[in-house]
This record gives structure tokens, sequence and C-alpha cells, in this order.
């Protein structure tokens, strides 16, 4: 299995660079921050997916 790489746009150029960490480092701390500061809501919650009546959380 290869690395894990993150991708971004600069300067109309594609950057590829290997992920040092454990790409979702973090994730559960943002999420806890953005609902304790009620910025959880939906970007656009005007484009769901056609799955998400069926998920269970």
């Amino acid at each position: 299995m290869g690395d894990s790489v993150e991708l971004r746009i600069e300067e109309g150029r594609i950057i590829i660079e290997r992920v040092a960490g454990p790409a979702r480092k973090g994730w559960a701390e943002d999420a806890q921050r953005l609902a304790a500061d009620a910025d959880d809501g939906l970007a656009w919650p005007e484009f769901g997916n056609d799955e998400d009546a069926k998920l269970t959380w």
C-alpha cells in the first residue's frame, strides 16, 4: 500500500505532498469544537446525498 497524499492547487499548479501523520488526526477534536460553537450546520443543505435518509449514527 502506498503513502497517503494531500492534493491542493496553488497558483494554477497541482501540489501533491505525502501526509506526514495520520490523515484524520485532530478531526474528532475539530468536530467537537464546531458542535460546541454551533458551527456544525450543513454548508450546502440543498445538496444532500441520496442515501442520507438510510444512515444511522
